[in-house]
């Protein structure tokens, strides 16, 4: 069954501190565990969360009382002054996203939020609990073999699981 395959991948999350959340274009990203450090491009070193999940399909941010952002989020001005025609969503700290992605990896840094269970539907949809009853909830919302979200360990190759709108991609 497709839940009890993607919910067998990332259990290894239980317990594990959640470092950030960002972005780059219009795919979200968030980071799980302990740092670790990676080759960069000329020599350098990249330190990263020891586990990702990046997010192409649908996906917000809650707590027990309210919608805090999501992936829409980003297509949203963080000052709600400036008008469309003005706004450029691609241009990082631009969009609502932005904003409140900061602030919130931020606050998984000072407050050490731990992921405490992962559900999965039966469509491949994610909701991964927190503490301080926090829950990012991951929505396929698509019907194609396009990728909706992959989860991975970066630097490892082959550890990537991509699921898209037909399941697991092989």
């Amino acid at each position: 069954m497709l839940s009890d395959l993607i919910r067998s991948h990332l259990m290894v999350l239980s317990g594990l501190q959640v470092r950030y959340i960002g972005r780059s274009g219009n795919m979200g990203w968030i980071g799980f565990g302990q740092d670790v450090s990676l080759a960069g491009p000329k020599n350098s070193v990249r330190v990263v969360a020891k586990y990702a999940i990046h997010i192409q399909c649908a996906f917000r941010v809650l707590t027990k009382d309210s919608v805090l952002f999501g992936s829409s989020d980003m297509y949203e001005p963080a000052d709600n002054t400036i008008p469309y025609s003005d706004f450029d969503w691609d241009v990082l700290g631009a969009n609502y996203y932005d904003v409140c992605a900061q602030r919130l990896s931020t606050e998984f840094g000072d407050n050490k939020v731990i992921v405490t269970r992962i559900e999965v539907t039966t469509y491949g949809d994610v909701s991964i609990m927190l503490s301080y009853n926090m829950v990012i909830e991951v929505f396929i919302d698509n019907g194609t073999n396009s990728e909706s979200f992959r989860f991975f360990e970066p630097g490892n190759k082959d550890s990537h699981v991509v699921v898209t709108g037909h399941g697991i991609e092989q």
